[in-house]
């Protein structure tokens, strides 16, 4: 091993040197191209304009000496046992920079016009495709049981493959809260991965951990607090990325555990905040202030306090990884990692996660929400498909207060413009209830909705809903399911012949 640990010494001292050299000039180049970061006043702890988009300084400082190595032994300048290492299979690291570049894209554009979830995601599974490709994968991992490994059917080995990019990708992304947090992060990571693919002897993760370790170095010069420059989501997408690609190669060889304990607190953080984000009804896009960084401010930390409790956490984490990848013993494996994992949960929780411990309940609500929602929408559109049905007014007017009392609705005036004889207004209150209503149909105490009931550019009249809120709260998604019924509600009119019941 000592023989050619100094190849990786002189590979992270070139990717250290670049990164400090690189940092102030992409600086400036993003305050040129309007990569700024604005305080919001809300979620964003910073409280001045920061320019983002260091992840281009980090990824070319972390390229360089790689390809470089590669490069000069390829070309008979140079051999080393780096380069054997990364000769090794071309074709890996070919796909893994070619990957690990689409990433960076990625980030930057989104950096520069903020990209849509969608396309991101997008992106990522295209990029871990090209990992799995090239034989980075799932493809086996050590029997966490016993002796041998566990090989994956090929099918299976993708699908795990393209899990765990995304989710490692986006872990590291979702943690990049706070100046130092991310790169620092990314750093006890990259470490860990590179001390323990010594042990195991994994070079092509030795050569490429050594250049990222030394590229966020140089980076966190300027990134710890005060900030003078942000990672963007093209650095904590790549690294990322990469921090997820290396930990398949290396770590799995011994045990699943290792790179699940190194990455431990940017998985336990990104799964507190799926919980909190599905638990209400919200998309993974929405943002809060509830991250385990935020809830160390709130306890009265420093920005520089609670980035380094969080590197002491990491590098814990990072250390219980290394100890359980060298060790031999199957039983030590599962203690240490369920010891592990219950101190890190424990930890999380007294921070004040209480989604933490009440996780059972918050899925059993928010599974009993969608299925209130599900149900609610199967009622619109069984309603609407009575209505396509219905031979007379009277029969219109039946369906919709059949569904109004399926959405436990209490009010709903329908009033039309050329409403004559008032054959085509309907007036309905649910039976059992006084709600306070003016001569509009407004709620006085409760919500009150009116929609215009509209055959292309004419409006034909108006549809106002009413729910008392001291009955109990509104159905999700009540305005989608209100827009429903107003257009089955003109198509019927449309339908029926009213003129020669007048």
């Amino acid at each position: 091993m000592g023989a050619y640990v100094g190849e990786y010494v002189i590979i992270y001292l070139v990717a250290f040197t670049l990164s400090v050299f690189l940092v102030p000039m992409v600086r400036t180049l993003a305050l040129r191209l309007g990569a700024v970061d604005e305080p919001d006043g809300i979620r964003k702890i910073h409280t001045e304009a920061v320019p983002r988009m260091g992840g281009v300084a980090i990824f070319i400082a972390f390229v360089v000496p790689v390809v470089g190595v590669y490069v000069l032994g390829a070309t008979g300048v140079r051999g080393s046992w780096a380069y054997t290492a990364l000769a090794a299979n071309p074709t890996a690291l070919a796909g893994l920079l070619g990957a690990s570049l689409l990433i960076l894209l990625l980030g930057v554009y989104d950096d520069l016009y903020h990209a849509r979830p969608r396309v991101k995601v997008l992106f990522q599974v295209i990029a871990a495709l090209i990992l799995c490709y090239v034989g980075i994968q799932f493809s086996a991992v050590a029997n966490p049981f016993g002796e041998g490994k566990i090989t994956f059917w090929e099918p299976v080995a993708w699908a795990l493959t393209i899990f765990w990019i995304l989710a490692i990708t986006n872990a590291i992304n979702l943690i990049d809260g706070m100046d130092g947090l991310g790169p620092g992060v990314g750093l006890f990571v990259a470490g860990t991965l590179f001390v323990i693919s010594l042990f195991l002897e994994v070079p092509l993760v030795s050569a490429v951990t050594a250049a990222l370790v030394g590229a966020m170095i140089g980076f966190l010069i300027f990134n710890f607090h005060p900030a003078k420059m942000f990672m963007g989501d093209s650095g904590s997408l790549f690294v990322g990325f990469l921090l997820a690609a290396m930990a398949m190669q290396g770590s799995v060889k011994r045990h699943i555990m290792v790179p699940i304990i190194a990455l431990a607190l940017p998985i336990v953080d990104t799964l507190l905040a799926i919980l909190r984000r599905w638990s209400r009804g919200l998309p993974m896009s929405v943002p809060d202030k509830l991250h385990v960084h935020h809830r160390l401010m709130k306890m009265g930390f420093s920005q520089r306090e609670a980035v380094l409790v969080l590197y002491a956490i990491s590098g814990i984490l990072g250390c219980s990884a290394l100890v359980i990848a060298v060790s031999n013993n199957v039983w030590a494996f599962w203690i240490a990692s369920g010891t592990i994992v219950a101190i890190l949960a424990v930890s999380v929780n007294l921070l004040g996660a209480r989604e933490f411990v009440a996780a059972p309940a918050l899925i059993a609500q928010a599974v009993r929400r969608r299925r209130r929602r599900g149900k609610a929408w199967v009622n619109v559109y069984t309603a609407a498909a009575r209505m396509e049905n219905v031979a007379t007014l009277d029969e219109l007017w039946a369906s919709v207060e059949r569904l109004l009392l399926e959405l436990d609705l209490d009010t709903a005036h329908v009033r039309l413009e050329d409403d004559v004889d008032g054959k085509r207004s309907f007036d309905w209150v649910r039976s059992g209830t006084s709600p306070s209503i003016d001569a509009e149909g407004t709620m006085q105490q409760g919500w009150t909705a009116r929609l215009p009931l509209l055959d292309g550019d004419r409006v034909l009249g108006s549809l106002v809903l009413g729910k008392d809120s001291r009955r109990g709260p509104l159905p999700d998604a009540l305005g989608g399911m209100a827009d429903v019924l107003c257009q089955e509600i003109v198509k019927t009119l449309e339908r029926l012949d009213v003129s020669d019941e007048r």
